[in-house]
């Protein structure tokens, strides 16, 4: 039986562990004017990005639809992101508390309730107004719409349904992107066949919000390029001075392989 074993092609930037990644980092903002829908209520643009100096003041709107086919009332309030999950999704702050990178106490949008009539799109007005003394770096929040939520869990979305456009601010000033390679393992040592689960743990150790995205590259015994894998494919970002688990699996061909 001819023995195969692999390992990953170590870059000069990266520290190895027992393997090695090539993590290449992307400092970019990335748009995502998407549509979101959910339970006959859409808005849209689900992101806002921008750089914004201190002592500035951002205005925009977000447009709501009601998609059903009776009138609606709607209610709108703001909430830090304070970490994101393995899988990518915000974990917002509880109401009414803040988070030195956060946003929400900058923030104002409409207090009162909204009705929107059956089929109808209106525009929510907000405004930010960044603090003179603001720190520099990526300052994040949530814009929560939807029926009144009495029960709010630690995500933030509680119970019936709430679409939430995210909000990402960097201020600038002293930007610092860096990130560090925390750790990365297999979920085994020894492998029977050309299956191998990776987990790569990522932190932001800068202020500014950072999407790293690379690839694992996976030789054979004899040099060659055997399969590779990109991690964080999405260039899903990470919040400031926060950690991200990324998962992967790399699926070989053929039915000999022993490593």
């Amino acid at each position: 039986m001819e023995r195969r074993s692999f390992y990953l092609i170590q870059k000069k930037q990266i520290i190895a562990l027992f393997l090695a990644f090539t993590l290449f980092l992307v400092f970019f903002p990335q748009r995502s004017f998407a549509q979101e829908s959910s339970a006959g209520i859409s808005v849209t643009p689900s992101t806002f990005e921008d750089v914004v100096d201190p002592g500035d003041i951002y205005t925009s709107m977000v447009k709501v639809k009601n998609e059903t086919n009776s009138p609606q009332t709607y209610y709108v309030s703001v909430r830090d992101v304070v970490d994101i999950t393995p899988g990518g999704r915000p974990i917002f702050a509880p109401a009414g508390e803040h988070t030195i990178l956060g946003i929400a106490d900058w923030m104002t949008v409409p207090g009162e309730a909204i009705e929107i009539e059956a089929k109808q799109t209106i525009e929510i007005p907000f405004t930010i107004k960044v603090p003179e003394n603001a720190s520099p770096g990526n300052h994040i929040g949530g814009i929560f719409i939807g029926p009144k939520a009495e029960k709010p869990d630690e995500t933030g979305t509680g119970i019936g349904f709430q679409l939430v456009p995210i909000v990402n601010m960097q201020i600038s000033g002293d930007l610092i992107e860096e990130a560090k390679l925390i750790g990365i393992s297999t979920n085994k040592l020894i492998y029977g066949k050309p299956e191998v689960n990776f987990t790569v743990t990522v932190e932001n150790v800068g202020n500014v919000a950072v999407r790293p995205r690379g690839p694992i590259e996976i030789e054979s015994m004899f040099g060659k390029e055997i399969g590779a894998i990109v991690i964080n494919e999405n260039a899903g970002l990470i919040p400031p001075y926060t950690k991200r688990v990324y998962e992967a699996t790399w699926v070989g061909e053929g039915k000999i392989f022993f490593g």
